[in-house]
């Protein structure tokens, strides 16, 4: 990595370190769904810093860039926060004291958290087109049947 474009992204663009090690680590893409963020504008504007295991309940973890996960806005608006830390019979894989996550609790939280993103994009997706069928059954002329 070119200590110069580091440079300009931070002095010019206002980028933290933090911030570029997140996408460098990444490769650019959603961490959980593989989007390529840096495919079109809206997509980095508004791609996230996610917090892997939310803030409120794991606070100590909140500093560690373990924790950080970079995601697309579908992805963090979707997860909002859901905790991938439980397991099936409530125990937890990651301690709530925790500093830091190792390799290993990180890969699996994701893929929990990927999991889980397909679920709730299949039930959304689902939802969406029985709200555009009836949408669209309103027709071209719907704004003139609006409520005033």
């Amino acid at each position: 990595m070119s200590d110069e474009v580091v440079n300009e992204l931070i002095t010019k663009y206002r980028f933290s370190q933090a911030a570029i090690d997140i996408c460098l680590r990444a490769k650019f893409k959603c961490e959980y769904c593989d989007h390529d963020i840096l495919e079109l504008f809206e997509d980095f504007r508004f791609s996230a810093n996610d917090h892997l295991l939310p803030q409120s309940k794991y606070e100590k973890l909140i500093p560690a860039e373990s924790n950080h996960v970079l995601a697309c806005h579908a992805c963090n608006m979707l997860k909002s926060r859901w905790d991938p830390n439980v397991n099936p019979d409530k125990s937890l894989l990651v301690a709530l004291g925790a500093t830091s996550l190792t390799f290993e609790e990180r890969s699996e939280l994701i893929n929990r958290t990927t999991k889980y993103l397909l679920g709730v994009r299949r039930e959304k997706k689902t939802e969406f087109e029985q709200y555009r069928r009836l949408l669209r059954q309103l027709g071209p002329d719907a704004e003139s049947r609006a409520t005033p």
